[in-house]
This record gives C-alpha cells, sequence and structure tokens, in this order.
C-alpha cells in the first residue's frame, strides 16, 4: 500500500508544486480524492457483484460459480467482505446495486477515517460539511479562486509551505 500511495502523493506534488513536507492524507482531503487502495477495491468488489449477480443461469460463468473449487482472489474478496462486517449471504440478498452501495459505502468511509487520522490540522475543514456520494468533496475555495496565482497560492497558504513558511521554519 505505502509503495502506490507514495507514487500517488509525488504525482499530487509535482502537480501541485508542493513540497515534500506536505502528507498524502492532508493533499488526498484537501482535493477530495479517495486513496489508490480504496479505489482499487471498490473497483474490484463493483466488478465481483455484477459477476454474481449478473450471470445468466446455464452458462459457463454460472457453473464455474456452481463449483465448490474457490479461487484465491474470491477468498481474498470474501476476506476483506468478513473485515468489513458483511457476509456473502446478507448481501446475496440486498440486490446488486443495493450490495454494490453498502460495500462501497464502507469502504469510503474506512478510508476517510484513515485519512482524517493521517492527517494534520491543515485538512479544509469544509470538506467535512459536504459531501458527494462517497462523502469527499473539494475544498469550497477552489471553486471560488479565478485568477490562477490565487489558485495557486491559496492551496500553499494552507498547507503551511508558502517560500517564506519554508524559509523561516
Amino acid at each position: 500500500k505505502d509503495s502506490i500511495e507514495r507514487t500517488q502523493a509525488a504525482f499530487l506534488r509535482k502537480l501541485l508544486g508542493l513540497p515534500p513536507c506536505v502528507g498524502f492524507a492532508a493533499m488526498y482531503l484537501e482535493l477530495g480524492i479517495r486513496s489508490v487502495e480504496c479505489m482499487a477495491w471498490i473497483s474490484a468488489f463493483k466488478w465481483w457483484f455484477r459477476v454474481l449477480f449478473l450471470a445468466v443461469p446455464g452458462s459457463y460463468l454460472s457453473l464455474v460459480l456452481a463449483d465448490s473449487h474457490t479461487s484465491r482472489w474470491e477468498k481474498e474478496l470474501t476476506k476483506k467482505l468478513h473485515l468489513l462486517g458483511f457476509t456473502g449471504d446478507a448481501l446475496g440478498d440486498c440486490g446488486l446495486k443495493d450490495a454494490q452501495f453498502r460495500v462501497v459505502q464502507r469502504l469510503v468511509d474506512i478510508d476517510l477515517q484513515y485519512l482524517r487520522s493521517r492527517a494534520n490540522k491543515t485538512c479544509s475543514p469544509l470538506i467535512f460539511s459536504h459531501s458527494n456520494n462517497y462523502g469527499l468533496r473539494m475544498a469550497s475555495y477552489l471553486y471560488t479562486l479565478t485568477i490562477p496565482k490565487y489558485r495557486r497560492a491559496f492551496p500553499l497558504a494552507r498547507f503551511n509551505v508558502l517560500p517564506s513558511a519554508l524559509l523561516t521554519g
């Protein structure tokens, strides 16, 4: 997890022009994005639920799913479901959309909780009062800045990494 998060954080730092002292969690919260791991699990579960719920009866896929053999990735998904507090039977009764929504919401809640615990005080409190489908939203002041210089300067000030702050330490 750490190496892929480091790669994404390095990319975001280069994109935003931030120094290495800004933590990845603070950047993710300020920009309103989720971790790579969270997005990977969301994609995996959405695909898996489509396979489970939309397998055509009598197709090769439905026959494979009925076999007693359990693949390694199916074991990993089941293990992760149990860690999230779900059972396959309970989700099977929900239907495709509801099962996807519940699991995605739990993954996003856990990711948001993790990011908040890792972030320092520089994170925007504005994003916590608004939410989109996944509980994260870009800081609202970024929408009102129309001059590119200001759009660049405000996040630097929020992260306390303006050149003068870095020099005085």
